[in-house]
């Protein structure tokens, strides 16, 4: 009989709790911490740099809609790091631990402060 799908991994009871942060991304309650990647960090220059660039272009031009492509990507590569990161993260808590709690956060509240709007996004 050949089993070509994969093999499975040996369920665990172990409960981990995971405190999400401002400074890193997650860390566990045995102690393990997962580093933020700072994607927005990494490109707020490049970014900014293109808006600026862009901000004297003719609205509908085609090196307008140029400008706004290349902006567009590099939001989207922003965002698929950061979605790359927490799918890594998610993928170890499932396959390494059996129960998963996670704290309530005030999510949009710690949005509205500009204070902590970057970090908490990312």
């Amino acid at each position: 009989m050949n089993n070509y799908g994969p093999t499975p991994t040996p369920k665990t009871t172990n409960v981990v709790g995971v405190d999400l942060g401002v400074k890193t991304l997650a860390t566990l309650s045995d102690g393990k911490v997962f580093e933020s990647v700072k994607s927005y960090q990494r490109f707020e220059a490049k970014l900014s740099r293109l808006q600026y660039l862009n901000r004297k272009k003719r609205v509908g031009s085609a090196h307008w809609r140029a400008a706004q492509i290349k902006i567009a990507r590099l939001h989207r590569r922003v965002a698929n790091i950061r979605k790359d990161a927490l799918h890594k993260l998610t993928t170890y808590l499932a396959k390494n631990h059996g129960i998963v709690v996670i704290e309530d956060l005030n999510v949009s509240g710690m949005l509205a402060n500009h204070k902590l709007a970057k970090s908490v996004s990312r």
